[in-house]
């Protein structure tokens, strides 16, 4: 008995998988199928560490480096033809070790865009992951329209 209830189990489970065509390379027309989205590379750094990558609801594209190695260039960027350009500006870009980093990038982690036309930028200030650079953490909202800063949120 309780070997014809094991064979009757066996049976129906392979009817049952036998039904839903389980084969991994069984094509079947009448399926729906999950189409791959087409991916185009637009930029690519392999110099730098980029952490965030943020697009603008009218396509314009930006990344952020944190400053955790001293090989650093941006801590902000646009990307425009390929190519990476400070922004919003070159000075807000030009942060060294020393500077006083309160309207300087010191080492932005994020960049986000949302759909009210502004890019906020979240700058730990912690060099190399170490310690708030001299209290110069913030988060800074800037306007795309005008490519300029309308609020820096402090933190102490």
């Amino acid at each position: 008995m309780k070997i014809r209830f094991i064979l009757s189990v066996i049976l129906w489970v392979s009817i049952t998988l036998g039904a839903c065509n389980l084969s991994p390379n069984t094509h079947r027309p009448n399926d729906l199928t999950i189409k791959k989205p087409l991916l185009e590379e637009v930029f690519a750094d392999s110099t730098y560490q980029p952490t965030g990558v943020a697009i603008a609801a009218d396509g314009r594209l930006f990344t952020n480096y944190p400053y955790w190695l001293d090989k650093h260039k941006y801590a902000v960027a646009e990307i425009r033809d390929g190519q990476p350009m400070a922004y919003p500006n070159v000075e807000w870009n030009s942060f060294k070790k020393g500077d006083n980093g309160l309207n300087k990038f010191v080492c932005v982690q994020s960049v986000v865009a949302d759909d009210k036309g502004y890019l906020w930028i979240v700058d730990a200030a912690g060099i190399g992951l170490g310690e708030v650079y001299q209290k110069s953490n913030k988060v800074v909202k800037i306007n795309l329209s005008t490519n300029s800063i309308e609020r820096i949120y402090r933190f102490s």
